[in-house]
């Protein structure tokens, strides 16, 4: 994993203000491996219910940046969804086996 341990905490502590638990906020793309170099910071929040996502996707750009405020100016990709969306979208399914989990919020 290609992140920094004062970027993790930046990622939950700021997603932590605008989820309702339970969800898991995972590491995907190029920044999970820690073989390949560059890439943006690719975040993967899945929450409980569509309304939970709804809410969340409304205040994604507030999101991004205080992330950004935090950590500096990067580019940063935040995906929201639900399990039950996981089901049916063929690229969350093929990213979601090599992410990293960041935080498990309970």
């Amino acid at each position: 994993m290609r992140i920094s341990s004062d970027e993790k905490k930046a990622f939950s502590d700021v997603i932590l203000k605008y989820v309702i638990p339970p969800a898991e906020l995972r590491l995907f793309g190029s920044r999970a491996d820690d073989s390949a170099k560059g890439g943006d910071i690719d975040l993967l929040l899945i929450v409980e219910s569509d309304a939970i996502r709804s809410t969340i996707a409304f205040n994604k750009a507030d999101i991004l940046s205080e992330i950004k405020t935090i950590i500096g100016d990067q580019k940063i990709d935040l995906v929201i969804t639900t399990r039950e969306k996981m089901q049916s979208d063929a690229f969350l399914q093929s990213v979601y086996p090599g992410s990293v989990l960041l935080e498990q919020f309970e």
